[in-house]
């Protein structure tokens, strides 16, 4: 990073020098218009090249923000299940079912709460590991739930080593 700040004076030096070596060796009179043109596109050229240079810099510091965008925008799986198992927990009516649920919370509280491309497949397991058990809350079939309860904690344990595994 420091070699390119030291390149770019150079390489906007540089330019000038050949434009300025272009420009002279043409055979034009140099009138006040000559000068205006040369002057203007002197400028430009500094421009031009000092915009480019920011180019190259800034894209590297643009990838390094990705990773922390995508942290944010996954936290969003994290939070709708969760809203999920709030919605079933109120629409429950057993005690024992309420009690698997909570601990359901629990695990998704502790989950990781980073996600990537790679998670997807088991993400999208778990979003239709819900669905299924909202239809069994939901038709009170209590056993099935408890079960259900617990395959999903198992894929977040999963998500969650998957996860930690990115991480390193």
């Amino acid at each position: 990073m420091k070699k390119k700040k030291k390149l770019a004076p150079v390489l906007i030096l540089t330019l000038l020098a050949v434009f300025n070596v272009i420009v002279f060796s043409l055979p034009i009179t140099n009138s006040p218009l000559f000068w205006a043109a040369y002057t203007i596109t002197s400028v430009a050229i500094v421009l031009i090249a000092a915009y480019l240079l920011g180019l190259l810099t800034g894209r590297k510091r643009a990838e390094t923000k990705r990773p922390e965008e995508e942290i944010k925008v996954n936290k969003f799986f994290l939070n709708t299940i969760q809203v999920y198992v709030n919605v079933l927990n109120m629409k429950n009516k057993n005690e024992e079912l309420a009690a698997e649920l909570k601990e359901l919370s629990d695990a998704i509280q502790g989950s990781e709460p980073i996600s990537c491309g790679s998670l997807e497949g088991i993400e999208e397991k778990i979003k239709q590991a819900f669905g299924g058990l909202q239809k069994l809350v939901e038709d009170g079939r209590t056993a099935e739930a408890k079960e259900a309860c617990g395959n999903i904690k198992e894929m977040l344990e999963e998500r969650n080593s998957m996860c930690r595994e990115i991480k390193m």
